[in-house]
C-alpha cells in the first residue's frame, strides 16, 4: 500500500484520490465494473472495483494502526476493557478488509483458523 501511494505521489498524482470511491460507486444500482472517476497519469477511467480494493486496503491499514495503538502497555494496564473491545473489533475489521483487499489472503488465514479450531474443539467437546 505505502509502495503504491509513494508511486502515485512521485508521479504527481493525488494518492488519496484513489483511496476513496466516488459517489457513483456507492449508488444502489452501481456495478463494480462501472467506470467512475480517474486517477493516474494515463487519466483513464477506473472501475468501482479498483477503487474499493484501494479503500479496503486503507481500512485494513487504519484498523491495524488503531489495534497497535490500543495494544500499548499503558492502555492495557489502565483501560483493559477498551483494549479488549478494540482488539476484538479492529482484528475482525482488519481481517475482513484484508480478505476484500486481496483474496489470496485466505491462504494465509486458513492455517491459523484451522489451528484455532483444532485447539478449541477438544475443550468445547468436553
Amino acid at each position: 500500500g505505502a509502495y503504491w501511494i509513494g508511486i502515485w505521489f512521485a508521479r504527481g498524482d493525488n494518492g488519496f484520490k484513489a483511496l476513496i470511491p466516488p459517489f457513483g460507486c456507492w449508488a444502489r444500482g452501481a456495478s463494480m465494473w462501472d467506470t467512475h472517476g480517474t486517477y493516474g497519469v494515463d487519466n483513464e477511467g477506473r472501475t468501482c472495483h479498483s477503487f474499493f480494493i484501494n479503500f479496503c486496503g486503507a481500512v485494513a491499514v487504519t484498523s491495524f494502526l488503531l489495534l497497535t495503538l490500543t495494544s500499548l502497555h499503558w492502555v492495557r494496564r489502565h483501560y483493559y476493557k477498551v483494549f479488549y473491545y478494540c482488539h476484538v473489533t479492529f482484528a475482525t475489521v482488519s481481517l475482513v478488509a484484508l480478505l476484500m483487499h486481496w483474496k489470496r489472503m485466505v491462504f494465509y488465514l486458513c492455517p491459523s483458523l484451522l489451528y484455532y479450531a483444532a485447539s478449541v474443539t477438544p475443550a468445547a467437546v468436553q
